[in-house]
């Protein structure tokens, strides 16, 4: 969805009257998008992911709110404005800090929904003798920053270690990094290094890492079908809005995940381009009989022209009008035809 930013950008900076219904709709198919339902998000748990991050991640005691802020609006690019977890983190952790107390969100008589640190909490793991460790990162993750993924490689305690790293892959490398963009259903190199990693039971040596340099080139043009359904023209930048665009394609009602997006407009593509190799095929073929048609009709008149002097003698001949006079003053058509003996 990347591919979005410069042309939503481009028409939010320009902001002319051909912009507004266009970006209008990218902000209510953008949360259209975000809110569709899928039978993969029963395998997500908010409350899993919030435990996690509160009881391993969270800064304690909680900083100001302002400071918070500041980090947020500081930072070029950012997943989400964390500083609005705040009252969450309060409610979760029961925390007794200034800003906690002060919102009060953790005055219940429950347990609180957080677990304590223990002694292995932010140290270095030292790598098994009989293990090995595969990080995959990408320098262009704006959640979890590529320097991250090379500070843990110098941390773990061990040689069996390999970092790879994609240049234009986002966050979650094993299913942002397909081998065909065009294709919603391609292969990710990042899928194909896991299974090459089990399959060679954690031999680094053995993995195939082909795919990393099979990756396809870097393109911020939008798919057609992101283009018709979140933007519904058919220029990304300086397109007019037309709402039947986004007919041509539908977000999955029976919930394949919230990032498959199933699409008629890739039919009507083929379609389109199986007609117009027909139109010309039409045309070609029109123009070759009008050839042949033309060119029969003259070869048919000049043999009929050929057919009609061929039954005429050849000792024939051509006296003019004072020549027929003188000779036959009794014939009145001014020309006249007659055989030679």
């Amino acid at each position: 969805m990347r591919t979005l930013i410069p042309p939503v950008v481009y028409r939010l900076n320009r902001c002319a009257s051909q912009d507004i219904d266009v970006l209008t709709h990218f902000f209510a198919y953008l949360n259209k998008f975000q809110d569709f339902a899928a039978e993969d998000n029963a395998f997500e748990s908010t409350l899993l992911y919030y435990l996690i991050v509160f009881s391993e991640m969270w800064e304690r005691p909680e900083p100001p709110i302002s400071e918070m802020l500041a980090r947020f609006t500081g930072t070029r690019v950012s997943n989400g404005g964390t500083y609005a977890d705040i009252p969450r983190y309060c409610a979760f952790s029961k925390e007794s800090s200034t800003v906690c107390d002060q919102l009060k969100v953790g005055n219940y008589e429950a347990n609180g929904i957080i677990y304590k640190r223990d002694e292995y909490w932010n140290k270095s793991a030292t790598i098994p003798t009989q293990a090995s460790v595969l990080l995959l990162s990408s320098k262009q993750d704006p959640q979890t920053p590529h320097k991250y993924a090379e500070y843990l490689l110098d941390a773990l305690d061990g040689d069996k270690k390999e970092l790879i790293t994609f240049e234009f892959a986002t966050h979650g490398t094993l299913w942002t990094t397909p081998l065909d963009e065009s294709d919603e259903n391609s292969e990710t190199c990042g899928m194909k290094l896991l299974v090459s990693y089990v399959s060679s039971g954690g031999d680094l040596d053995g993995l195939d890492k082909t795919c990393v340099d099979n990756m396809p080139v870097f393109s911020l043009t939008p798919s057609i079908t992101y283009q018709y359904y979140f933007l519904s023209t058919n220029n990304a930048y300086d397109g007019v809005y037309n709402a039947s665009l986004a007919a041509l394609v539908t977000s999955s009602s029976s919930g394949s995940g919230t990032n498959t997006l199933t699409t008629t407009a890739k039919e009507n593509e083929t379609y389109k381009t199986v007609f117009i190799v027909f139109l010309v095929l039409f045309v070609v073929s029109s123009t070759i009989a009008v050839f042949f048609t033309y060119r029969w009709y003259q070869l048919k008149h000049h043999k009929a022209a050929n057919r009609d002097t061929d039954d005429l003698p050849d000792n024939i001949s051509i006296s003019t009008p004072a020549e027929v006079a003188s000779s036959s003053p009794e014939l009145a058509s001014p020309f006249s035809t007659h055989r030679v003996s």
